[in-house]
């Protein structure tokens, strides 16, 4: 992970991402829940898996084949990060709570960091090719230069964020 100003970039150590927890967990139990974690998976409700596959497969991802079914498919992001594209009527056996209307509500925004601005640029290319829409916003003043983003919304609605952090820049 990269360093700026002492800290790695989006780590619990960084006081600009523990400022967002401070109010609810104290840095010791930040700092345990931290230890703790060897893998994250983000799962998330799709209408169609085949083209929830191909969609991700145009931007370049691959798949978990061990863990890929008629239910759901292990999408591999990173080392040790996963997002499991689960059929709605599967993903709702987990939750007694309804799916979340993307049409009208967003339930979260996945952010996603790459090595460079072309990276940044050609997967939001391959995603708009795949069908996916631009909701790209602007940016806060204060985010300038040391951000860039573009948020997309995928074929199940659900927001992805492609971010390249300019390392050269002084966080606020």
């Amino acid at each position: 992970m990269r360093k700026r100003d002492g800290c790695r970039l989006f780590s619990f150590n960084c006081p600009v991402f523990f400022a967002t927890f401070s109010a609810t967990l104290s840095q010791k139990q930040v700092i345990e829940m931290n230890a703790k974690v060897t893998d994250i998976f983000i799962n998330l409700p799709v209408k169609d898996l085949e083209k929830s596959n191909v969609f991700f497969r145009k931007m370049g991802f691959e798949f978990n084949q061990d863990y890929c079914d008629s239910k759901g498919c292990c999408l591999v992001l990173a080392d040790h990060i996963y997002a499991k594209l689960l059929v709605e009527d599967f993903f709702a056996g987990f939750t007694k709570a309804g799916i979340t209307d993307t049409a009208k509500d967003n339930e979260v925004i996945l952010s996603i960091a790459v090595d460079s601005p072309e990276t940044m640029e050609d997967m939001m290319e391959a995603r708009l090719e795949a069908g996916g829409k631009d909701r790209t916003s602007p940016l806060l003043p204060e985010e300038e230069g040391m951000m860039q983003y573009y948020r997309l919304e995928d074929l199940d609605g659900h927001l992805w964020e492609i971010t390249y952090m300019n390392t050269t820049e002084s966080l606020p």
